[in-house]
């Protein structure tokens, strides 16, 4: 829209208009077009990206539990067995142990059984070309992102499956899972009573157990929950619900296992939603104090392939050119493709070898079904 501002009585000015899209002075010239006669914003700056400021997501490792569920033992074969040994050794009474004199003494051997696991060979590259990583602008910061997105995508990976495999109710027994009704639910239900869902978990498996896995979403349905509140709510001595960072002091107050939060979420192919990887189940788990274990019962844990380059010919050669780091059954690779483009660019390779294994559920417990 043009107002012309009008001279004063008696000037002869040529007509001056104002232009209140850009917010300029303007004067008709022989031609019938506008001249600017000041500068204005759009003049003097013309939009460009900010060197300093550029929003996105990163990955927190502290939100994934998946090493404390099924934690890592680290192996030097691809496939291999472990021995199991037999439940009773430990519960079967003897029938006689009294001995006279003389007399043979009644006599036993330990039992065992052996299974299988094959690791998994998975990796994830990408490969940031030289031409686009020059021209790329510095809030980009293109190098350290394309480094970190393979061992994102991995680690995501390897969470939805360790979730997956021991919310996977067809590897606990009848006794060692419970599957809530309506109203039995955590986040509402007139007969639910979450304490005592875990108490008859926790009475069932044979070994005490040593950790209560979930997704935030339903600690917070079990922290809210009215029967769980009322055993440190209004209470002079009870200390405040702590936050979820520190959920062991409330397992600790209601005299559970501690409770272990996975708070990272995923796209669900299914529905498009971003969800929280743990869903709407509870999983009670015993690991011992050290891995690996020798003659003690576990849960669930990982057999990680210690990866084949550690020694050897062409583990010192990597190493020596720098382009391997190993650690824990980890490795990446990073090293400059020139075959790749016109100019080559920089690849980096994430990779590691992992068989998660559900070994023993008589140890262990699963709630279905406790959010909805």
């Amino acid at each position: 829209m043009l107002e012309e501002i009008q001279g004063m009585p008696g000037q002869a000015v040529a007509p001056v208009h104002y232009d209140l899209a850009t917010g300029q002075f303007c004067m008709a010239d022989r031609d019938g077009r506008l001249v600017a006669l000041d500068l204005g914003q759009g003049d003097v700056h013309f939009d460009a990206p900010l060197a300093a400021f550029a929003t996105g997501y990163a990955l927190d490792q502290s939100l994934l539990i998946a090493d404390k569920a099924m934690p890592p033992v680290v192996v030097e074969k691809a496939s291999d067995y472990y021995y199991e040994h037999d439940v009773d050794d430990l519960f079967e009474v003897p029938e006689q142990t009294v001995v006279a004199p003389g007399a043979n003494v009644p006599e036993i051997s330990p039992r065992q059984s052996k299974t299988q696991f094959v690791t998994v060979p998975r990796a994830m590259a990408t490969f940031l070309p030289t031409e686009v990583e020059g021209n790329g602008d510095a809030a980009l910061i293109l190098a350290q992102r394309y480094m970190q997105l393979p061992m994102t995508k991995l680690l995501i990976q390897r969470e939805v499956r360790v979730a997956t495999a021991l919310r996977a109710a067809g590897a606990y027994a009848a006794a060692n899972k419970i599957t809530l009704a309506a109203g039995e639910k955590w986040n509402g239900g007139a007969t639910s009573d979450p304490i005592k869902n875990l108490q008859q978990l926790c009475d069932e498996s044979l070994m005490p157990i040593t950790g209560i896995y979930m997704s935030q979403r339903t600690y917070s349905a079990f922290v809210q929950n009215p029967a769980v509140q009322k055993y440190f709510a209004f209470k002079d001595m009870g200390k405040p619900k702590p936050k979820v960072e520190n959920a062991n002091e409330l397992s600790a107050l209601l005299e559970l296992p501690p409770f272990i939060v996975g708070r990272q979420k995923y796209k669900n192919p299914a529905t498009g939603l971003r969800e929280f990887i743990w869903g709407n189940d509870v999983v009670l788990l015993h690991h011992p104090s050290q891995l690996p274990a020798v003659g003690l019962p576990v849960s669930a844990c990982t057999f990680r392939f210690a990866g084949g380059l550690q020694s050897g010919l062409n583990g010192q050669m990597s190493r020596a050119l720098q382009q391997l780091t190993f650690a824990n059954g980890w490795g990446v690779r990073a090293f400059y493709d020139v075959g790749r483009g016109p100019q080559g660019g920089r690849k980096v390779i994430v990779f590691h070898q992992d068989a998660e294994q559900v070994i023993d559920t008589k140890v262990a417990g699963l709630i279905v079904g406790a959010w909805q």
